[in-house]
C-alpha cells in the first residue's frame, strides 16, 4: 500500500480553523458523518509542493534528516495543533515552520546528499532493498526543499502523508 504525501502553505492564523475542520461532524441523530477537511485545506491553503513517489519516502527522509542534524520533525510552537490534527485524522503530519527555513533552507539546497548515500540508508532503515530508494528519498528531500522556501513569518507548511 502506497501513501501520498501533500504539501500545503497554510496561513498560521487559520491553524485553529483547520484543527476544527480535521473534526469529523455528523449531521443530525442518523446523520452521516461530514468530513470537510480536505476541502477545507484545499480552499484556505496552497499546494507548494509535489512529489511523484510513494509519500512513505517523506516520512524516511524526515528520519533521515533528523539523524543527520535538520531536525524537521519538531513543528516547536505549531506542535500542539499539529498533533491533534495526527488524532483527528489518523494521518502523518508535521508543519515546516519560519524557524525550520531559518535553520536548515540553505542546508537543503542543491543535492546535499548522494543517491547512494540514501539508498545505503534506507537499506539498513527498512531492512530491504528497494528499487531507487536513494532517488525517491533525493525527490523527497527536494519537495521538503521546496516546500520550506515557501515558508514566510505568516504561514507555515503542513505536511501530510496519508
Amino acid at each position: 500500500m502506497s501513501a501520498i504525501a501533500q504539501f500545503h502553505r497554510v496561513p498560521t492564523g487559520k491553524l485553529h480553523e483547520l484543527v476544527e475542520a480535521a473534526t469529523p461532524r455528523k449531521s443530525g441523530l442518523f446523520g452521516k458523518r461530514k468530513d470537510n477537511f480536505w476541502e477545507y485545506l484545499n480552499s484556505n491553503a496552497k499546494q507548494v509542493a509535489t512529489l511523484e513517489w510513494s509519500g512513505f519516502f517523506v516520512a524516511d527522509a524526515l528520519i533521515f534528516l533528523q539523524e543527520n542534524g535538520i531536525d524537521l520533525l519538531d513543528s516547536g510552537e505549531y506542535d500542539a495543533p499539529v498533533m491533534r490534527i495526527v488524532e483527528l485524522r489518523e494521518i502523518s503530519a508535521v508543519a515546516l515552520t519560519p524557524a525550520h527555513r531559518v535553520a536548515y533552507l540553505d542546508r537543503l539546497a542543491g543535492e546535499p546528499f548522494s543517491v547512494a548515500q540514501l539508498a545505503e540508508w534506507h537499506k539498513e532503515f527498512t531492512e530491504t532493498d528497494t528499487p531507487d530508494a536513494g532517488e525517491a528519498m533525493l525527490n523527497a528531500i527536494a519537495a521538503l526543499h521546496s516546500a520550506l522556501s515557501a515558508v514566510d513569518g505568516q504561514t507555515v507548511v503542513l505536511v501530510t502523508i496519508a
